[in-house]
Protein backbone atom coordinates (compact mmCIF):
# COMPACT_ATOMS: atom_id res chain seq x y z
CA UNK A 1 0.00 0.00 0.00
CA UNK A 2 0.64 3.42 -0.49
CA UNK A 3 -0.32 7.15 0.78
CA UNK A 4 -0.61 9.19 -1.97
CA UNK A 5 -0.98 13.29 -1.89
CA UNK A 6 -2.38 14.98 -4.81
CA UNK A 7 -2.98 18.58 -6.02
CA UNK A 8 -6.74 19.51 -5.20
CA UNK A 9 -6.86 21.19 -8.66
CA UNK A 10 -5.30 18.91 -11.06
CA UNK A 11 -5.64 15.81 -8.91
CA UNK A 12 -2.18 14.69 -10.33
CA UNK A 13 -0.35 12.60 -7.88
CA UNK A 14 2.57 14.51 -5.95
CA UNK A 15 4.17 11.64 -4.19
CA UNK A 16 3.71 8.70 -2.43
CA UNK A 17 4.91 7.78 1.05
CA UNK A 18 4.73 4.43 2.64
CA UNK A 19 2.78 5.75 5.72
CA UNK A 20 -0.26 7.89 6.78
CA UNK A 21 -0.30 11.67 6.36
CA UNK A 22 -2.90 14.13 6.27
CA UNK A 23 -4.62 14.88 3.07
CA UNK A 24 -3.39 11.76 1.68
CA UNK A 25 -5.41 8.85 0.00
CA UNK A 26 -3.94 4.80 0.35
CA UNK A 27 -3.94 3.52 -3.04
CA UNK A 28 -2.19 0.16 -3.58
CA UNK A 29 0.84 0.35 -6.01
CA UNK A 30 -0.61 -1.27 -8.71
CA UNK A 31 -2.91 0.98 -9.20
CA UNK A 32 -0.59 3.70 -9.44
CA UNK A 33 -0.60 3.17 -13.25
CA UNK A 34 -1.80 6.61 -13.97
CA UNK A 35 -0.27 10.33 -12.63
CA UNK A 36 -3.92 11.12 -12.06
CA UNK A 37 -5.22 10.34 -8.70
CA UNK A 38 -9.12 9.76 -9.63
CA UNK A 39 -8.12 7.20 -12.23
CA UNK A 40 -6.02 5.22 -10.06
CA UNK A 41 -8.64 5.64 -7.32
CA UNK A 42 -11.18 4.56 -10.07
CA UNK A 43 -9.42 1.12 -10.62
CA UNK A 44 -8.71 0.13 -7.42
CA UNK A 45 -12.56 0.62 -6.73
CA UNK A 46 -13.76 -1.48 -9.26
CA UNK A 47 -11.61 -3.82 -8.49
CA UNK A 48 -12.54 -3.88 -5.11
CA UNK A 49 -16.24 -4.14 -6.05
CA UNK A 50 -15.38 -6.91 -8.32
CA UNK A 51 -14.02 -8.98 -5.24
CA UNK A 52 -17.12 -7.95 -3.15
CA UNK A 53 -19.54 -8.99 -5.45
CA UNK A 54 -17.42 -12.80 -5.89
CA UNK A 55 -17.54 -13.11 -1.95
CA UNK A 56 -21.03 -12.33 -1.75
CA UNK A 57 -21.82 -14.62 -4.72
CA UNK A 58 -19.71 -17.35 -3.04
CA UNK A 59 -21.51 -16.94 -0.01
CA UNK A 60 -24.58 -17.46 -2.06
CA UNK A 61 -23.43 -20.74 -3.56
CA UNK A 62 -22.24 -21.89 -0.22
CA UNK A 63 -25.85 -22.51 0.66
CA UNK A 64 -26.40 -24.94 -2.28
CA UNK A 65 -24.87 -28.69 -2.43
CA UNK A 66 -23.15 -28.73 -5.54
CA UNK A 67 -25.18 -31.13 -7.08
CA UNK A 68 -27.82 -28.55 -7.18
CA UNK A 69 -25.55 -26.19 -8.51
CA UNK A 70 -24.41 -28.29 -11.57
CA UNK A 71 -27.96 -28.55 -12.59
CA UNK A 72 -29.84 -25.02 -11.90
CA UNK A 73 -29.31 -24.12 -15.62
CA UNK A 74 -31.61 -26.86 -16.28
CA UNK A 75 -34.07 -26.34 -13.45
CA UNK A 76 -33.89 -22.31 -14.14
CA UNK A 77 -35.10 -23.02 -17.95
CA UNK A 78 -37.61 -25.38 -17.15
CA UNK A 79 -39.12 -23.17 -13.82
CA UNK A 80 -39.12 -20.25 -16.12
CA UNK A 81 -41.39 -22.00 -18.25
CA UNK A 82 -43.69 -23.38 -15.92
CA UNK A 83 -43.76 -19.68 -14.49
CA UNK A 84 -44.65 -18.22 -17.99
CA UNK A 85 -47.34 -20.63 -18.33
CA UNK A 86 -48.79 -20.26 -15.07
CA UNK A 87 -49.06 -16.60 -15.66
CA UNK A 88 -50.97 -17.22 -18.71
CA UNK A 89 -53.48 -19.98 -16.99
CA UNK A 90 -51.39 -22.46 -19.05
CA UNK A 91 -50.95 -26.27 -17.21
CA UNK A 92 -47.07 -26.85 -18.58
CA UNK A 93 -47.27 -30.81 -19.29
CA UNK A 94 -44.91 -32.70 -17.54
CA UNK A 95 -42.91 -34.11 -20.31
CA UNK A 96 -41.60 -30.20 -21.30
CA UNK A 97 -39.99 -30.42 -17.84
CA UNK A 98 -38.17 -33.65 -17.54
CA UNK A 99 -36.02 -32.60 -15.26
CA UNK A 100 -38.25 -30.88 -12.50
CA UNK A 101 -40.61 -34.20 -13.02
CA UNK A 102 -37.85 -36.10 -12.44
CA UNK A 103 -37.30 -34.57 -9.14
CA UNK A 104 -41.12 -34.39 -7.94
CA UNK A 105 -42.16 -38.23 -9.51
CA UNK A 106 -43.97 -36.43 -12.25
CA UNK A 107 -46.55 -35.22 -9.68
CA UNK A 108 -47.60 -31.79 -11.46
CA UNK A 109 -48.66 -30.24 -8.04
CA UNK A 110 -45.11 -30.88 -6.30
CA UNK A 111 -43.34 -29.91 -9.99
CA UNK A 112 -45.03 -26.23 -9.39
CA UNK A 113 -44.01 -26.12 -6.42
CA UNK A 114 -40.36 -27.12 -7.21
CA UNK A 115 -40.80 -24.34 -9.82
CA UNK A 116 -42.12 -21.75 -7.76
CA UNK A 117 -38.76 -22.32 -5.52
CA UNK A 118 -36.35 -22.58 -8.04
CA UNK A 119 -37.93 -18.93 -9.57
CA UNK A 120 -37.21 -17.27 -5.94
CA UNK A 121 -33.71 -18.63 -5.96
CA UNK A 122 -33.58 -17.14 -9.39
CA UNK A 123 -34.95 -13.72 -8.63
CA UNK A 124 -32.65 -14.20 -5.08
CA UNK A 125 -29.72 -14.01 -7.67
CA UNK A 126 -30.68 -11.75 -10.18
CA UNK A 127 -30.97 -9.03 -6.82
CA UNK A 128 -27.58 -9.89 -6.15
CA UNK A 129 -26.05 -9.26 -9.66
CA UNK A 130 -28.46 -6.03 -9.73
CA UNK A 131 -26.55 -5.37 -6.66
CA UNK A 132 -23.70 -5.78 -8.44
CA UNK A 133 -24.32 -3.92 -11.38
CA UNK A 134 -25.24 -0.88 -9.36
CA UNK A 135 -22.20 -0.85 -7.13
CA UNK A 136 -19.92 -0.98 -10.26
CA UNK A 137 -21.96 2.10 -12.46
CA UNK A 138 -21.64 4.17 -9.15
CA UNK A 139 -17.91 3.82 -9.17
CA UNK A 140 -17.77 4.44 -12.92
CA UNK A 141 -20.40 7.53 -12.52
CA UNK A 142 -18.30 9.11 -9.68
CA UNK A 143 -16.72 12.02 -11.07
CA UNK A 144 -14.84 13.39 -7.84
CA UNK A 145 -12.36 11.82 -5.23
CA UNK A 146 -14.73 12.05 -2.57
CA UNK A 147 -17.61 10.23 -4.40
CA UNK A 148 -14.98 7.20 -4.69
CA UNK A 149 -13.68 7.75 -1.03
CA UNK A 150 -16.87 7.39 0.33
CA UNK A 151 -17.83 4.23 -1.58
CA UNK A 152 -16.83 1.65 1.02
CA UNK A 153 -16.16 -1.90 0.08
Amino acid sequence: MAFVQYDKETLEILYTIDKEEEGAIEIPNEYLVSSNVFDCLKEFKIQKAKEHMDELYRRYLKKYPEVERQSFKDKAREAALVMKNKASNIDTPLEDTPYLSALTANDVTARDALAEAIDAKIKEYAALEAQGYALRDTIKNATKVNELLDILL
